[in-house]
């Protein structure tokens, strides 16, 4: 017995361990087993995501208002739609990048924008629906159009004003950028007001008209001082230059006003003025003959061959006799500035040129005198110019027309020594007979013209030519002589034969127009050649 028991003991004890281990493992397996369940099972959504719908927008492509009104809705199966999200880009984005707004409407007024300088831009918008779970439409709804501005923004001067230095005010209304019509003068400042207008509208809902646009601000800038816009605020609206901060020169102020759309147009308004007055020449006066005290608008001439000077005067355009050695012209400029900063009226200096076909200016010393020699046959203009201390030049020079050397004139009656009395044949609208005087050539008319050379460097030294411009045919037109006959020298008197040779063509009776020219002889081909021209108009009859 004694033996059992200590046995029996042992076995117990056994038995009360692994009880104890059993429980131990079952608690331990208890605590693990919900971590293994949690690990492995897949979660189940089973909301789904709402659906979007736009109700009113433009047509897909299609060109609205850019102030346009926009309607939408949302429904969810399994649940119910609490906000809305949209957005609106201006291109097919990346739809991990568009910028929501959040939104509990379903339906707004949009100001859509344009391009400063383009009317019509497109735009694409989005509206996408949340339910009450939160969980968003997956494919919103979305539509492309047109956003147009129908009106740009204008802008209107209130002031534009150059102030000059004793406070006097002058108006700039000037829009030419080219040439201002409005100069203010040196050592002014300008100042510049605007206001802007935007004339867009839209029907409202009961079918009436609402003024929807307004400026939302201004820019500006003046050139050539400013190259750039100047970008400012609704309230900007002034702009003022400092007379230190200009210099001689054209400017233009260019003012845009940007509407809601933000839309500019496409020109600005503009204002132009020069600053700085040109300052005034003019050449001297002359007296109209020597000693006289009454003055006329000329210049002074020697018309001698001598080596003296013989100045005398000579009134603009008259035509000046030309000499062997050719003559020389002169006179002195003058010359006043409105606007001279050192208020004396002075300038800084003189130029004057002869122009004949082009010519530099020359620039003249102290005595402010201009002259010219060695001239011969010209046409031409003697011009002065005079600029001021702040380097403006005058632009109206003084011009005096300056012409040398008298044409030939033809004389139609006249008598001629050692020949006697000349008259022209044919005369202007004499009528000739077919039948000539006794002792002519057949079929040949007999032309006399005779010139004479008021300031000849050659004596006498005329010569001729002739065609006929205009002579009856036989099938009733009128024939041209292509050319002119040669030169021929005149000597005393004219007298040659017309070319009626050929035949008896062109000695039909009818209406003949005979051109003559008349030309100084010269072997210099520097001095030059005045050219006289007649058209003389007969009738051959018989």
């Amino acid at each position: 017995m004694d033996g059992y028991r200590p046995r029996q003991v042992r076995m117990a004890s056994l038995l009360s361990f692994g009880s104890i281990a059993l429980l131990l493992l079952t608690i331990i397996a208890g605590f693990l087993a919900p971590g293994c369940r949690d690990e492995t099972a897949l979660p189940i959504d089973r909301n789904r995501a709402p659906e979007t719908i736009l109700t009113g927008a433009p047509g897909d492509s299609q060109t609205s208002f850019y102030r346009v009104h926009l309607y939408w809705k949302g429904s969810d199966v399994d649940g119910e739609v609490t906000r809305y999200e949209w957005a609106i880009t201006e291109s097919l984005p990346d739809p991990e990048t568009i910028e929501y707004n959040l939104t509990s409407r379903t339906d707004s007024t949009f100001n859509l924008q344009v391009e400063s300088n383009r009317e019509v831009l497109g735009h694409r918008f989005y509206v996408r629906a949340i339910d009450n779970e939160g969980k968003r439409d997956e494919t919103p709804a979305w539509t492309f159009f047109a956003a147009r501005n129908n009106c740009e923004p204008t802008v209107t001067f209130t002031r534009a004003i150059g102030v000059d230095p004793f406070g006097n005010e002058h108006l700039i209304t000037s829009t030419d950028q080219r040439t201002p019509t409005d100069t203010i003068p040196a050592g002014s400042s300008v100042r510049f007001a605007w206001r802007g207008f935007d004339c867009d509208v839209a029907l409202d809902p009961n079918g009436g008209i609402d003024s929807v646009g307004h400026v939302t601000r201004y820019s500006h800038h003046l050139t050539p001082l400013e190259i750039n816009d100047i970008e400012g605020t609704l309230a900007d609206t002034t702009a003022d230059y400092e007379a230190s901060r200009l210099r001689n020169g054209t400017y233009t102020m260019y003012v845009r006003a940007v509407d809601d759309a933000g839309f500019a147009g496409l020109d600005p308004t503009v204002r132009t003025f020069v600053w700085n007055y040109d300052p005034q020449s003019r050449w001297a006066p002359v007296p109209r003959s020597i000693g006289s005290l009454d003055s006329m608008k000329g210049y002074w001439a020697d018309t001698t061959d001598n080596k003296l000077d013989d100045f005398v005067p000579i009134a603009d355009g008259d035509t000046l006799p030309v000499n062997q050695a050719g003559l020389r012209i002169k006179n002195r400029v003058r010359a006043f500035d409105r606007d001279s900063p050192t208020a004396d009226g002075t300038v800084a200096d003189y130029e004057a040129r002869l122009v004949v076909d082009a010519a530099f200016w020359d620039r003249l010393t102290e005595t402010r005198e201009f002259e010219k020699g060695s001239l011969f046959t010209l046409d031409g203009e003697m011009m002065c110019r005079s600029r001021d201390k702040l380097g403006r030049e005058d632009g109206t020079p003084d011009t005096l027309r300056i012409f040398v050397n008298k044409a030939v004139r033809l004389i139609e009656r006249t008598e001629i020594p050692d020949i006697g009395r000349f008259v022209q044949r044919p005369y202007p609208g004499e009528k000739i007979s077919r039948r000539l005087p006794p002792g002519s050539p057949a079929d040949t008319l007999v032309l006399k013209f005779f010139g004479i050379d008021p300031d000849p460097i050659v004596t006498g030294a005329v010569e001729m030519r002739y065609r006929f411009a205009s002579f009856p045919q036989s099938d009733g037109s009128f024939g041209t002589d292509s050319f002119y006959s040669e030169w021929i020298p005149q000597g005393v008197y004219w007298a040659v034969g017309a070319v009626f040779t050929s035949g008896r063509r062109r000695m039909l009776p009818g209406e003949y127009a005979l051109e003559i020219q008349a030309r100084e002889a010269v072997e210099d081909a520097a001095v030059g050649q005045r050219t006289t021209s007649r058209t003389i108009r007969f009738t051959l009859v018989n």
